[in-house]
């Protein structure tokens, strides 16, 4: 069964240093680096710079054909990569109440406190084996990732902490293609460390029970392309990925800005605009019925600093991009 859910790609104009963009800080984020081919569940250890940090998280290449730990098939369904023929799995709720499996990795480099930085991982929700003993009922929101300076292990998670620095508060419920969950934050510690998973307990998440013929009392999510960048840097993010925004549909400018900036593309019928806070946080909306041609927005009350524009209509995104106020 499959629900549609916005993807969301940051498209970014800035460069870290001006001339080449910052790269992500979260080492083998594709899960491509093996030190062995996993065959079994509970292998995440044999992707490099990843360790499991509650319950037992699993491991998929195509190394294992079409087996156990397989790619596209293996034991919990059917998924193509986003990037390169790997990705992880995770239960994200269920499992014996509270029992949310978390991933996680440290960046090659700490966060730096007062810079901004993009956040992002895709999710795929899978069926399991349908008509077996694998297939799974649920599907659940939540999902995302957390910074810390010190990772938690095991026990340590519970009582969940209901917080993430990132999360989708939809639930996600594709099967078929990859969902984005993103967001910008301005660090506010050195974090060392990157972690996925649901950070909300059983009584904070909201279930979909997706698959009535399941077996299993759970929801379960692969896992591909972790990405923490300084804002404007590059996630590396494959091209096949669907998305709903054409970034060639639409040029914004200027960037930087002063007082007002110009977006040239397809804007026809009724529009919204928002501008987003560096914390995701809105700070512009306009309401636009009817329109057609250029979009002008006079925004002489924001500060210095990026933002981000996002642009839909009442069917789908049209626009998500990085702007920056003088």
């Amino acid at each position: 069964m499959r629900t549609c859910f916005k993807h969301f790609v940051l498209i970014s104009c800035l460069t870290a240093d001006g001339q080449g963009k910052a790269q992500n800080l979260v080492p083998n984020w594709s899960f491509e680096q093996i030190s062995l081919c996993p065959h079994d569940e509970d292998q995440l250890e044999y992707a490099y710079g990843w360790g499991d940090y509650f319950v037992t998280p699993d491991l998929y290449n195509s190394c294992d054909g079409a087996d156990t730990a397989g790619v596209p098939a293996n034991w919990a369904g059917y998924q193509v990569p986003g990037n390169g023929v790997g990705y992880a799995g995770l239960i994200a709720y269920g499992a014996g109440g509270n029992g949310h499996e978390v991933i996680g990795a440290q960046f090659t480099s700490p966060l730096q406190v007062g810079v901004a930085y993009e956040l992002s991982v895709r999710f795929s929700w899978t069926t399991g084996a349908v008509g077996t003993l694998t297939s799974i009922k649920y599907s659940s929101n939540n999902l995302g990732l957390m910074l810390r300076t010190q990772p938690l292990m095991d026990l340590e998670w519970l009582p969940w902490p209901n917080y993430a620095h990132v999360s989708s508060p939809d639930v996600i419920s594709d099967s078929v293609e990859w969902t984005t969950v993103q967001g910008v934050i301005v660090a506010d510690s050195a974090y060392q460390f990157v972690l996925v998973g649901n950070f909300f307990d059983d009584a904070s998440t909201t279930v979909e029970l997706t698959n009535p013929g399941g077996q299993f009392g759970f929801s379960y999510y692969y896992v591909d392309d972790v990405c923490v960048v300084p804002l404007g840097g590059e996630c590396g993010l494959a091209a096949n990925v669907h998305t709903t925004a054409s970034s060639s549909s639409f040029v914004v400018h200027p960037v930087p800005f002063d007082e007002e900036i110009v977006i040239d593309g397809p804007l026809q019928g009724d529009i919204s605009i928002q501008v987003l806070g560096a914390l995701g946080a809105e700070v512009y909306r306009s309401e636009i019925t009817g329109h057609q041609g250029p979009g002008v927005l006079h925004l002489p009350e924001l500060a210095s600093g990026p933002y981000i524009l996002r642009v839909t209509d009442p069917q789908r995104e049209l626009l998500r991009q990085l702007i920056v106020r003088r």
